[in-house]
């Protein structure tokens, strides 16, 4: 079907933080995956001290050699200061706690679904972060932005198809730090699919719409390591977003999901005051 915002009349027919090493030392290897990372607090402060509890870890670092480069194996280098030097290459980590360790492991967010849940042995304690439901990626229709108004209604156009596959991913991710979850949804449930959800063309604009999760998910859901449906939030409010082919993302309008047909639209309830502006690029 192709795209369409109808107007205002057409609708009456129709947790935990993660770990810090702000203080403290970080070795870094190099993994299949991508990087790893192994902080500690203000205890460990140079070199020599990391590479003491390095040794000190003894059977948690095989276990953790075999989840992330059983051929391989990891060789660990330093990094002076290492939260500016990570910060520089834009690495984008998520980190969790060791329960008997001062340590923190840390990877990127576009390793995690790339690799198997890690073994118990781990004791890894993983947060529960905001997360969001990516809806609908859809091409701008034809009247945008002149239709962009107070009780106009976008139709999802993927609603509309005979699987509807959304994302499940952290709360203002993108493609390149964190494609998501794909799920199969009817508007009420969303359940585990082993589709892969099409990625963002960067050739042209596009909408996006998204839905925010009332409570936060735990990083073992997100990965894909454990599966569970999620529920669509009663009155939960969705998002339309104007993503620029340079990747500027503008929050375009804030409205209501309701069912249209056999698919699903969003009423728009609140327009972004510079939806129009001719500072955004809709072409």
């Amino acid at each position: 079907m192709s795209a369409a915002i109808l107007p205002p009349d057409a609708t009456a027919a129709a947790g935990a933080p993660t770990a810090s090493v702000d203080d403290g030392y970080a070795l870094v290897a190099a993994t299949p995956a991508g990087p790893v990372r192994l902080s500690w607090g203000p205890g460990v402060g140079n070199a020599a001290q990391a590479a003491v509890a390095l040794h000190a870890l003894g059977d948690w670092l095989e276990q953790l050699e075999d989840w992330l480069a059983p051929e391989q194996g990891l060789d660990w280098w330093p990094i002076d200061d290492a939260v500016h030097a990570l910060r520089q290459v834009g690495v984008d980590w998520i980190s969790a706690a060791v329960d008997t360790d001062t340590v923190s492991l840390s990877l990127p967010w576009p390793s995690l679904r790339e690799l198997p849940e890690p073994p118990d042995a781990l004791r890894l304690q993983w947060p529960a972060l905001p997360a969001e439901l990516l809806l609908a990626r859809q091409p701008l229709p034809p009247e945008a932005p002149d239709q962009i108004e107070p009780g106009a209604v976008l139709l999802l156009e993927p609603s509309f198809e005979p699987a509807w596959i959304v994302s499940l991913r952290r709360s203002g991710a993108d493609d390149d730090s964190d494609p998501g979850r794909p799920l199969v949804c009817d508007g009420r449930l969303a359940w585990p699919t082993p589709v892969t959800p099409p990625r963002r063309e960067a050739t042209r604009p596009r909408l996006e719409v998204r839905m925010r999760l009332p409570t936060l998910v735990p990083v073992p859901l997100l990965a894909g390591w454990h599966a569970r449906d999620t529920a669509f939030p009663a009155d939960a409010p969705a998002t339309l977003h104007l993503i620029t082919v340079d990747g500027h993302d503008a929050l375009i309008a804030e409205g209501q999901l309701l069912p249209w047909g056999r698919g699903h639209a969003l009423r728009m309830t609140d327009v972004a005051v510079d939806a129009r502006s001719d500072k955004l690029s809709w072409t």
